[in-house]
């Protein structure tokens, strides 16, 4: 449907949006640079869809753990102001061709009232346990399930993470856990009900899966190189059995 595609279009964003608070991390010097580059790949993602403001608090909470406290004030100035930048230049263009208040009415408000009591009554006794916090969240997971090789490789990363510190930075890791805990909560939070919705569950997963398989698996390079493509296969393959 139209939202998968408009999935497809916000994990990109996502994706450079964590790579340049990564780079921020490691970097000694244009720090606040490559965290408003952050901001801005955020807000671009936001474009998209308004969910975008979960993983846009991943990227801060990640980057308060890491940066030190010196860096606090300037590095929430740099992500705010560039997750800004991208609505700030949206709603300029709806004021200037004077339809600014129908853009608020149809992106904003609209979406707020998508989350209305009327309207979660709207889904009748059938589903009502599904749009329940506790609900939302099994039904989160169980539709994620065509992602199980994927969600196995995380658990493998989340088990052996002292012993994946050694060649993994531990900021990368933290990372994918937010990120991943940031799509989890989205879903809840918004009572997703249809598959594609678990889209945003893939690149965190993918991230982890790769970092267990590339060195977290106890066996000899030249074994884990026959090992992998099966894995893969494994992965791409499960979606297409359980359907």
């Amino acid at each position: 449907g139209v939202s998968a595609v408009n999935m497809l279009i916000q994990l990109p964003f996502f994706i450079l949006a964590f790579e340049a608070a990564l780079t921020a991390l490691q970097r000694q010097d244009k720090i606040l640079r490559a965290v408003f580059w952050s901001g801005i790949w955020v807000g671009l993602a936001g474009m998209v869809k308004q969910t975008a403001l979960f993983e846009a608090v991943a990227i801060f909470v990640l980057l308060l753990i890491y940066l030190p406290r010196r860096l606090w004030l300037p590095m929430t100035a740099a992500l705010g102001l560039g997750a800004a930048l991208p609505a700030i230049g949206f709603g300029l263009y709806f004021w200037a061709t004077g339809h600014f208040k129908d853009m608020f009415e149809a992106v904003i408000l609209s979406a707020l009232a998508r989350t209305s009591p009327d309207v979660m009554a709207g889904y009748g006794d059938k589903y009502r346990f599904y749009v329940t916090p506790l609900g939302a969240t099994i039904n989160a997971i169980l539709l994620s399930v065509s992602l199980i090789v994927l969600w196995g490789g995380a658990l493998l990363a989340a088990l052996r993470r002292q012993r994946l510190k050694a060649f993994v930075p531990d900021a990368v890791m933290s990372a994918a856990g937010l990120w991943l805990l940031a799509a989890l909560i989205e879903a809840v939070a918004g009572r997703a009900l249809c598959e594609y919705y678990m889209l945003s569950f893939v690149p965190p997963l993918l991230l982890l899966t790769a970092i267990t398989i590339v060195h977290g698996l106890d066996m000899a390079d030249a074994k884990r190189r026959h090992v992998w493509p099966v894995i893969a296969v494994f992965a791409v393959a499960m979606p297409l059995i359980i359907e």
